[in-house]
């Protein structure tokens, strides 16, 4: 977790060297990426359930609530929303590359963006657990933090698409954004679907 705090190109570029040099054996450094993005959410749910009990989300039966009835339902909904954020940007990187889209050509870059993914996750469920009755803070408070952390995640995304597809910021800011916004879209596409 330091290491994307303090470092966040430098991990990425660390993550997708080690999942790309064939016979070596991976992430000797790190903790593979999936496995962090996995543990984090894990990790977050935890804590909720320490601080605010259960979820609003699982003790509700109206609408979307309704399909998530246990802790483990909402664990694999979470891991599957934030799994699609690392899966969106291998995919916009590729693209910008040039190379054909495939299990092998994606699983570096995949690898790579579990880090930022993990991060940005726990950013936003602190920021969506500051939001439960309990701690009963200003709904400004909660959309801050929510912003603070798409903030954080645009920059890095930003960063990343400049250096990785050897363009300016600006453009990596562009891909970012496009990016981000997809996955919002998506993320909220599927929250009103199952409504």
């Amino acid at each position: 977790m330091w290491r994307i705090i303090r470092s966040p190109i430098a991990t990425l570029k660390l993550a997708e060297k080690d999942a790309l040099e064939p016979g070596k054996a991976l992430f000797d450094e790190l903790v593979s990426p999936p496995i962090f993005l996995l543990l984090t959410l894990i990790l977050v749910h935890s804590v909720e359930l320490v601080t605010v009990g259960e979820s609003e989300i699982v003790t509700n039966t109206q609408g979307f609530s309704g399909l998530i009835s246990s802790d483990t339902a909402l664990i694999i909904f979470r891991i599957l929303t934030f799994a699609v954020l690392p899966l969106a940007a291998a995919v916009r990187l590729l693209r910008l590359r040039g190379i054909k889209l495939g299990k092998e050509s994606l699983r570096a870059p995949f690898y790579a963006q579990c880090y930022v993914t993990g991060l940005f996750a726990l950013m936003w469920d602190v920021a969506s657990l500051f939001a439960a009755e309990r701690f009963s803070l200003p709904v400004a408070v909660y959309f801050s933090l929510l912003a603070l952390s798409l903030l954080w995640l645009l920059v890095v995304e930003a960063r990343w698409f400049a250096v990785e597809a050897k363009g300016s910021l600006a453009v990596g800011f562009g891909n970012a954004a496009i990016m981000i916004g997809q996955w919002l879209l998506l993320v909220a596409m599927t929250v009103m679907l199952l409504r």
